[in-house]
């Protein structure tokens, strides 16, 4: 699991999964990182994350996930639920079963709570993530959208 005392070795990553997810803006300075390091990583969200640290203790990539209650399944074999917030390797980094061992880590944090699944949401056009999830068992459901409110 991340610790406070890995945040200035987290800021490239989550710089580098900023530029990811957001390619048309200014990367966060490493300050404004930082904080938000500290903040996933304070025990008051209900965030956990495992960082897949290089042998130079890089962090190569994380798995971020949210531990929640079913609100509408009443069956106490179905209350956990695990959301993927997110799982991301750096560029540099992908093809080192670094995101499967990730992904084990998830399934494993999963069973060991208790979970009946895990959700998250991809990108609809990114094919190479949803056959990475496929072969995990992952199914993309029919009915369901993403939906957004920035505010």
């Amino acid at each position: 699991m991340a610790q406070p005392s890995d945040i200035t070795a987290l800021e490239p990553l989550f710089q580098a999964l900023y530029a990811h997810e957001t390619p048309n803006a200014a990367t966060p300075d490493a300050g404004t990182c930082a904080r938000h390091i500290q903040r996933l990583l304070d025990d008051q969200t209900p965030h956990d994350m495992i960082i897949a640290w290089g042998t130079d203790r890089r962090a190569l990539g994380l798995a971020a996930i949210a531990r929640v209650t079913s609100i509408s399944d009443p069956r106490s074999d179905h209350w956990t639920q695990i959301d993927l917030k997110e799982l991301f390797v750096l560029p540099g980094a992908r093809g080192q079963n670094i995101g499967r061992a990730l992904m084990e880590w998830v399934q494993s944090y999963a069973k060991q709570h208790g979970a009946c699944r895990i959700d998250w949401h991809v990108k609809s056009d990114n094919a190479d993530g949803i056959r990475f999830y496929e072969r995990f068992g992952a199914k993309i459901l029919d009915g369901r959208l993403s939906m957004r409110k920035t505010l």
